[in-house]
């Protein structure tokens, strides 16, 4: 009984903002395909369990849960059927999540995006596999709290509970950690301000202060509460990245149109905007570079290795699932995505409305009834963001090659690319800030002619 006594209580507030839209569906199909959880209200919120799960794989660095750090284990609750749980013991959780309200709503904060399934080979849709889904929009902010509560049994805890606290609390403020579906994508990255932050840390091993830190617990109210500890003076490990980050700035040579469904009055069809700015989600970068990757692939197993089409198209998707992830429904197995790409705002384009009409192929004449309006953007520059989590030197020399064919203009990005839309130029690719030579290049170039060759990654 007394190794459940409470001997350390800390409360953390903070204010959650997302830099990208957010979607956490409920199992709801009212208004789309993945409606986003709501309160009674209607009200979008964040689950504490979302915060929860995905703070969870990021201390445990994506293991699986029977592989998970002991003070993991420990920090989040561990169930009895854990095969390294000897005492067969259940724990509960020693942290907790609250409910994340949003501060911040309007009517504006919701909005509906579509996706589609894409045949790799052609680049056209795959038919009856278009969806559309509701997202939380950037800018929109949540309150954050979250509480952790140390048992005398968890004692240990006490010298790394500090140190996990701050892992948490910087991965939130550097954008690390990524909220609902799509992640990969860019949807769902969350910033918390380090101003906003407030942390009250109560010790009863404290003798000294023991009352008054019983006092501020028993009356503790989240409304109210002043901090007694600042973020910088938790005790606190450097963290180290290892993965890359891949930047491209693009120019638009002529327009661009990622159709947009979502409150349309003057026009059929628009640009995709969030906030009112343009838009490239990473949805649509990952179309594009997936099936940029499962050609040149095919293209070096067909030339190089001279295969037959069968084991060509045999590797050729075995290599894209590691890359780009997979769910396969029928084994209930999945894999997560290696590369992030991020959402791309479009700066200094310009929105022109035009009157298009559709032409019939078989007399050259206007269709009839084909009259049809759209809206969209012309010029303006970009950036490509993409961040490789796997150190595989290979995938980066794969991506490299992508990356000029977008910037040669041979693989255009988005919609309408039968009438020259979608054509991005540019010279300049950074990895970790540090631009590409060609010695850099040669260097992943030659790791992907190696795993080619002889599967070997380096």
């Amino acid at each position: 009984m007394h190794d459940n006594k409470i001997e350390r209580v800390i409360f953390v507030s903070g204010i959650l903002k997302l830099e990208t839209p957010c979607m956490i569906g409920s199992g709801n199909d009212t208004n789309t395909d993945i409606d986003i959880v709501k309160d009674n209200d209607g009200i979008p919120y964040i689950p504490g369990s979302s915060i929860a799960g995905v703070l969870r794989n990021f201390l445990s660095d994506g293991s699986k849960e029977d592989d998970e750090p002991e003070y993991v284990k420990y920090l989040f609750g561990k169930r009895n059927n854990d095969k390294n749980n000897d005492d067969g013991e259940s724990t509960i959780s020693s942290i907790y999540f609250y409910d994340l309200s949003m501060i911040n709503y309007s009517n504006d904060r919701i909005s509906t995006r579509d996706g589609v399934k894409l045949d790799y080979e052609t680049k056209t849709s795959i038919e009856n596999n278009k969806y559309d889904y509701e997202v939380i929009e950037s800018g929109s902010c949540f309150l954050f709290r979250m509480e952790i509560q140390l048992r005398r049994k968890l004692s240990y805890l006490n010298d790394k509970v500090e140190s996990i606290l701050y892992k948490i609390l910087y991965s939130m403020i550097d954008g690390e950690i990524r909220l609902g579906g799509k992640t990969n994508r860019g949807l769902g990255k969350c910033t918390i301000d380090k101003n906003s932050i407030k942390i009250l840390d109560l010790n009863f091993n404290d003798k000294e202060h023991l009352e008054e830190n019983l006092n501020r617990w028993f009356n503790f109210d989240w409304d109210y509460f002043v901090g007694n500890k600042k973020l910088d003076e938790l005790k606190h490990e450097i963290h180290v990245n290892n993965g890359k980050t891949i930047k491209v700035p693009l120019n638009i040579e002529t327009s661009i149109i990622i159709r947009s469904y979502d409150n349309l009055e003057n026009s059929d069809q628009k640009h995709i905007t969030s906030n009112g700015i343009p838009v490239i989600p990473g949805t649509s970068w990952g179309g594009v570079i997936r099936s940029g990757c499962y050609k040149i692939l095919k293209l070096f197993y067909d030339k190089l290795l001279k295969l037959d089409d069968y084991k060509i198209n045999d590797k050729v998707n075995s290599n894209i699932n590691c890359i780009f992830g997979y769910v396969d429904n029928e084994s209930k197995k999945a894999k997560s995505s290696k590369i992030l790409i991020e959402e791309a705002k479009i700066n200094n384009g310009r929105t022109l409305y035009q009157t298009r009409v559709k032409i019939d192929r078989f007399t050259g004449g206007a269709a009839e009834s084909a009259l049809f309006n759209e809206e969209p953007i012309y010029g303006g520059e970009t950036y490509l963001t993409i961040k490789v989590k796997s150190k595989e030197a290979w995938i980066i020399g794969l991506l490299i090659l992508v990356i000029k064919d977008i910037q040669n203009g041979f693989i255009p990005v988005g919609g309408e690319a039968s009438v020259g839309r979608g054509i991005m130029n540019g010279d300049k690719i950074y990895i970790d800030n540090e631009i590409v030579d060609l010695d850099t290049e040669k260097k992943y170039l030659k790791s992907l002619y190696d795993f080619i060759v002889g599967g070997v990654s380096k």
